[in-house]
């Protein structure tokens, strides 16, 4: 089912991502589209470099992360169970714990995350 409620088209390119600080060394994280206080999704596109890391503390109640491996592999820690996810591969999981992003490989890794949050309207 797509659908098609709100938006009739937003196109967000390269030039209109919006840098978020980070103290994580070789960890960049991008904001893609200007997220209104009614939606309940947020969508991050973050490269890290090889063997960069980061952690990320437990989010919201009933929040749900989606990642998309758009280049190398990127490993993920959840409730101390490691998943590799690859190129081409997507994953979900429950983000109200502390999860690690982790590059184990010395080429670079990009990944797509998305949250999507418990719709309270």
């Amino acid at each position: 089912m797509f659908s098609k409620a709100g938006i009739d088209f937003e196109l967000v390119k390269q030039s209109d991502l919006h840098p978020i600080a980070t103290e994580n060394i070789g960890v960049t994280i991008q904001a893609t589209f200007n997220t209104s206080v009614n939606d309940n999704f947020e969508i991050f596109k973050i490269p890290l470099n090889g063997q960069a890391e980061r952690y990320s503390e437990p989010h919201v109640d009933n929040t749900i992360e989606m990642l998309i491996v758009t280049r190398g592999a990127l490993t993920i820690v959840v409730n101390d169970e490691r998943h590799t996810i690859r190129a081409g591969e997507l994953a979900k999981f429950d983000a109200q714990m502390g999860h690690r992003y982790i590059n184990q490989e010395p080429d670079d890794c990009e990944f797509y995350c998305i949250m999507l949050y418990e719709n309270t309207r």
